[in-house]
């Protein structure tokens, strides 16, 4: 069972690791989809086993529970994968169809994403999603409601970071020491860890790029003073598939492989270190809470 961190409790107690993961394709992926535009299909070969596999077996190791926000194309070439996700007890959700960007999809193209998505979901696995997490992130506040609307009871497509051009966009004021929101539009909205350097910066270190690119003492360090109990993560298969072909050079390409040749063992470290639970956890807990 993964164990409690041994560093500072925080104000809400001991650290508890929200686990969750963005299943997708490498070749999903924002920062490389420039390079791979006008290419041929062959360029862009399905490979989310690589980076799921391994993960699956660490989590059974542990004994940890994640939630793992499924792309519906993927569950539609792959429903074995979703299947095996959901026999290993874990939580399954939503991240959307075809990985588009929300920020220029009107609200009625949404709603068709979201229930196309929805269906492959539930097909491959016979449970329908309760959560959702926008891709990149770019969930805006007046889709929330249609997320009520098509039946989710929560979103995670929050990462409130000062330091990105396309994160933290959802308005939504935010409370030092708490993670979950009732939103407006009536779904619950579960926000992914930030740490605050400074006044009025906000820095991503829940997972990602960021966990890839720390070495894993300063992200042990950092998660330890934050202000809230708990420590909503996000990763993607492909970040631990170091095997994943090269497409792009320069910055994009660093940002896109930096750190995946290690980035499972700092994964078990974490998971050693902390307990964990999955998103519908929180919002059980946030559920309670209102009733209360």
């Amino acid at each position: 069972m993964a164990r409690a961190g041994q560093g500072a409790a925080g104000a809400g107690g001991r650290k508890r690791v929200v686990l969750s993961f963005d299943v997708e394709e490498w070749h999903d992926a924002a920062n490389l989809r420039p390079f791979l535009d006008g290419r041929p299909e062959e360029a862009r070969q399905d490979r989310v086993e690589a980076g799921l596999a391994p993960l699956l077996a660490l989590l059974a190791r542990t004994r940890s529970r994640a939630t793992f926000f499924v792309l519906g194309r993927v569950a539609e070439r792959r429903p074995d994968l979703v299947r095996e996700i959901a026999r290993g007890g874990h939580e399954v959700a939503c991240h959307g169809y075809g990985h588009r960007d929300l920020t220029a999809m009107g609200t009625e193209e949404f709603r068709e994403d979201l229930r196309r998505a929805r269906r492959a979901v539930e097909a491959a696995c016979g449970v329908a999603p309760a959560g959702y997490r926008a891709p990149s992130f770019t969930m805006r506040g007046d889709l929330l409601g249609v997320l009520r609307e098509e039946g989710f009871s929560y979103d995670s497509s929050l990462l409130p970071a000062t330091v990105h051009d396309r994160y933290g966009r959802m308005p939504l004021a935010l409370e030092p020491g708490r993670v979950a929101y009732r939103t407006a539009g009536g779904v619950v909205e579960i926000v992914l860890a930030a740490w605050r350097p400074l006044p009025g910066v906000r820095v991503p270190v829940g997972g990602g790029g960021w966990f890839r690119l720390y070495p894993y003492a300063a992200t042990r360090w950092i998660v330890d003073r934050l202000p809230e109990r708990d420590v909503v993560t996000y990763f993607h298969p492909w970040e631990f598939d170091p095997g994943q072909p090269r497409v792009a050079g320069g910055l994009a390409g660093w940002r896109h492989r930096v750190g995946t040749e290690g980035n499972l063992v700092k994964l078990r470290r974490l998971l050693d270190e902390y307990p964990t639970c999955a998103m519908d956890v929180v919002l059980g807990e946030e559920v309670k809470r209102d009733e209360g």
